[in-house]
Formats: structure tokens, C-alpha cells, sequence
């Protein structure tokens, strides 16, 4: 997920080596295998569970959201999440005018967040590191299936608002 990946403050692109950041474990850093369903690209319906973009799993039954169910609540695993998301995910990321696989781009967002997350919400999160390149500035986009693209920074909003509604779906009554 490139959506968060800036070359200009010195990452590697060679540089896998995932090494854990306090409070999270080794296992939530691990990467999620890039499955996805074969009618994960039929178009969405208006059930919020369904993905919001083409190229995404349903939400309730991705991989991404059954290992988000394991972790502790936080907002770190909810970005978590989305790097998730994407990696199970059939899109591209355009960052600085490059195209990336989304299963690529998910180790190198694993790897970038586990060495530069400060205890930011996931809003804040998306809007400093998801919206622009470094050094350039010009926005990081989401290539979709069909050939469209959005913004990598709303993508990752409707993502995470869609994954707050299924939360509230699931909650219990009190």
C-alpha cells in the first residue's frame, strides 16, 4: 500500500525487514496473503458490508476484517486494517506517477508505518502520510479495476468509515 510510503524520507524500496513497534506483536505485523474472492469484482450493492470500490472483498467476510476481530481494539489496528484491505485487494497505487500492485504496496505501508507511527488516529494518520508524494507533493491516487482512479486518501476514509458502521451493526445492544 504505497498510499503511505514515502521514498523521500529514506526508505529502501528493497527493504522488507518488519521489525515490531511498541505495543503491537510481531504477529499483527505480519503480512495477510493477497486472496481474494473471485466475485469480489462484481459491482457494490448498497449494503455497507459490500466494498464501496471495485476490487475490494466484502468487508464482513474479508480476511482482512476477520484478523482485524483477533487484535486488541486501537487505532493502530485499524490501520493495520486497511493495509490489510489492501493487500487482499485488486487495485494499483499511483504514487508519484508510479504504479504499484497492491500486495506490494501493502509490505512497504506494514513496513513504513511500523517505524514512523506516533499514537496518530487514523484520520490523522491518512491525511499526513496517504494524501501526498514526498518530495513532490502531488496526490497518491487509487487505479481501480475498471480503469478509474480516486484518491488514495478517500479510498482509505470510506474504508475505514465503512469498517466504523459494521462495528456499530455488530455491537450488541445494551
Amino acid at each position: 500500500m504505497m498510499l503511505c510510503l514515502h521514498a523521500g524520507r529514506g526508505i529502501a524500496f528493497g527493504l522488507f525487514v518488519l521489525t515490531a513497534i511498541p505495543a503491537v506483536s510481531f504477529s499483527e505485523l505480519s503480512p495477510v496473503p493477497p486472496e481474494v474472492p473471485a466475485d469480489s469484482l462484481a459491482a457494490p450493492e448498497k449494503n455497507r458490508t459490500k466494498p464501496f470500490y471495485e476490487g475490494f472483498p466484502e468487508l464482513s467476510e474479508s480476511r482482512a476484517y476477520k484478523q482485524y476481530q483477533r487484535r486488541q481494539k486501537s487505532d493502530l489496528s485499524k490501520l493495520l486494517f486497511l493495509i490489510d484491505r489492501f493487500a487482499q485487494s485488486k487495485v494499483e497505487i499511483i504514487y508519484d506517477g508510479f504504479h504499484f500492485p497492491s500486495a506490494q504496496a501493502a509490505g512497504m505501508a506494514r513496513w513504513f508505518l511500523s517505524r514512523n507511527y506516533n499514537k496518530q488516529t487514523p484520520e490523522e494518520w491518512i491525511y499526513q502520510w496517504c494524501n501526498t508524494t514526498v518530495p513532490r507533493g502531488k496526490l497518491i491516487l487509487v487505479k481501480l479495476p475498471d480503469g478509474s482512479t480516486e484518491l488514495g486518501r478517500e479510498v482509505l476514509l470510506s474504508e475505514l468509515a465503512a469498517l466504523k458502521e459494521l462495528e456499530e451493526l455488530e455491537q450488541p445492544l445494551t
